[in-house]
């Protein structure tokens, strides 16, 4: 005759012992070392909370139609002074040589993103003027779509170029680099505009359009914006103007933020948990180890018997 196996099940055998017993001890000084230790491991381990936390996300970068074009020359008493700012305009207005200027935004994938942001800026030089130097500020609205962490502020891009030669015609390639400073503090219930403001204080005051104020009033944010990997292209042409081309391509950037509480917990559970489980096994064959070969007095209870 053939017997197949159709059904199984355990028997459950209860260990009883008095409260105050050899027993209990072990049984709570093994409880206790099963639950303590794990935490203690996994703390010694480094890394057990989560200080820090990055993310990816390719910023919503737009240019605000302002600038500043500052550029000292061969005439010092003849600076060259451009800008969409009327308030600094009143000042400089006789200083103000730009005859054009050129923006364009360019979307590559039509994902509603700007990819790349072209500024073509010509300034026409009377008689032999030549530029020595110069420097160029262009405010940016940058925006995080990410839902854990929503962002709004406005950045700068502040450019110092250095001339040694002249040449009418000079073209900048660079990367759009965002520098944060300490941890965001995100919440998905609020967007963060703790930075929304413009480096530049429209004000009928000329300090405010200093190039030293408007670096300090931009250092003073948590996040900047610079441009990296610049690679700089010169040709002489017309010496009658200066043309300027600035080309920036947008690209992902690393975010770092202070995690929540439960994002927090769910990270150091995960490593308390693995440990607790090879603690509590070693804990359960201690225990199986006691009480099978009878080292402390106890009651056994099995179903088939009656108290």
């Amino acid at each position: 005759m053939v017997l197949i196996q159709v059904y199984t099940k355990c028997i459950k055998t209860k260990y009883k012992v008095r409260l105050l017993s050899k027993g209990t001890l072990i049984f709570i000084t093994t409880t206790a070392l099963s639950i303590i230790l794990p935490f203690i491991l996994a703390y010694q381990s480094k890394g057990f909370w989560m200080k820090r936390d990055i993310f990816y996300e390719f910023p919503d970068v737009r240019f605000q139609g302002k600038y500043i074009f500052a550029a000292s020359t061969n005439n010092i008493t003849l600076p060259i002074v451009c800008s969409s700012y009327p308030e600094l305009m009143k000042y400089f207005k006789s200083f103000s040589s730009c005859s054009q200027i050129k923006v364009r935004e360019i979307d590559y994938n039509n994902d509603k993103i700007i990819d790349e942001l072209f500024l073509g800026l010509k300034i026409n030089l009377p008689g032999n003027m030549e530029i020595f130097s110069f420097t160029l500020m262009l405010p940016l609205y940058l925006k995080l779509h990410t839902p854990s962490c929503p962002l709004e502020m406005i950045s700068d891009i502040i450019l110092q170029q250095q001339m040694p030669k002249m040449f009418s015609n000079l073209t900048l390639v660079g990367n759009l680099n965002v520098e944060q400073f300490y941890p965001l503090q995100c919440s998905s219930k609020k967007i963060n505009t703790a930075f929304n403001y413009s480096s530049v204080k429209e004000e009928h005051i000329l300090k405010n359009f200093k190039i030293e104020n408007i670096i300090q009033n931009q250092k003073r944010k948590n996040i900047t914006t610079t441009v990296s990997n610049m690679l700089v292209i010169q040709e002489s042409k017309d010496k009658n103007h200066f043309m300027l081309n600035l080309k920036i391509k947008f690209n992902e950037q690393q975010f770092y933020y202070d995690p929540h509480f439960l994002q927090i917990i769910k990270w150091a559970w995960v490593q308390y948990y693995v440990i607790y489980i090879v603690i509590q096994c070693i804990a359960k064959k201690i225990m199986n180890y006691i009480f099978e070969n009878r080292l402390v007095l106890y009651y056994e209870k099995k179903p088939n018997k009656i108290d």
